[in-house]
């Protein structure tokens, strides 16, 4: 027989059900964290980090992909309480056991000291070359995030903006924009979807993308640029928000 409240129940559970596989499973912080500083990453650091101190005559610095991640998450808990000196984490009127707790102020600085990211003897250093990038420097750690990103399969709507990661040090490719809230800082054009995910981005550092069919515009280039990594005839939909913004890259 028919039973109203039976019927009304189950059709609710079932809506529960299908509400329940919609929500993606929510990680931890750490394995957030993991995701784009990988083990592979962080070991090519520790790598990278010794390399220099060797090269600079400082054969005892044996640091390891461990410790790095440690000196990351440390340098991220200091971006968020921040002081004006280093060693104030460590001092006894303004310290911090969630910093000073992981190691001594001496082998922190020691560490940003040398701390590098890739091989300054096999990357392109002639500003001239056609070839030579001004983010190589850090190219690995850019690379590492990218692929995580693009690893997420994107969804139908596309959208291509430009964003400030906040820098006010020296750098050559710092940008002043007074429309954003963070008005220095480096400048990134990503494509996102539609939940804000970032599924490829490209830093501005002055030079036109190298893209397979260029269009002659830069702005248009840039977008080509982001969306040769979309797969093809898909349905994909692509939304451009500000145009006239690249043209300052």
């Amino acid at each position: 027989l028919f039973n109203p409240k039976l019927e009304a129940f189950i059709e609710a559970e079932e809506r529960k059900r299908r509400f329940s596989e919609e929500i993606p499973s929510v990680l931890r912080t750490i394995e957030y964290f993991r995701m784009y500083f990988t083990a592979q990453l962080l070991s090519h650091i520790a790598f990278e980090t010794n390399r220099k101190a060797t090269q600079s005559l400082y054969s005892n610095l044996a640091t390891t992909a461990a410790e790095i991640e440690v000196l990351i998450g440390m340098l991220i808990t200091m971006g968020i309480c921040e002081m004006p000196r280093y060693c104030m984490y460590w001092a006894n009127q303004t310290r911090m056991d969630t910093i000073a707790n992981c190691m001594s102020c001496n082998r922190f600085e020691t560490l940003l000291r040398f701390l590098h990211f890739n091989d300054n003897d096999k990357v392109v250093m002639d500003r001239n070359h056609p070839d030579y990038d001004r983010f190589y420097k850090i190219r690995p750690v850019i690379e590492s995030i990218r692929k995580t990103c693009l690893e997420e399969t994107p969804r139908e709507l596309q959208s291509v903006d430009e964003h400030i990661i906040p820098y006010k040090g020296r750098c050559k490719m710092k940008y002043y924009n007074p429309r954003k809230p963070d008005k220095w800082g480096l400048k990134v054009i990503a494509r996102c979807g539609r939940n804000g995910f970032v599924h490829d981005f490209w830093m501005c550092d002055g030079m036109a993308p190298k893209v397979e069919n260029s269009v002659g515009f830069f702005a248009a280039d840039v977008v080509m640029k982001l969306c040769e990594t979309l797969p093809k005839h898909k349905g994909y939909k692509v939304f451009l928000i500000i145009i006239l913004l690249f043209s300052n890259c």
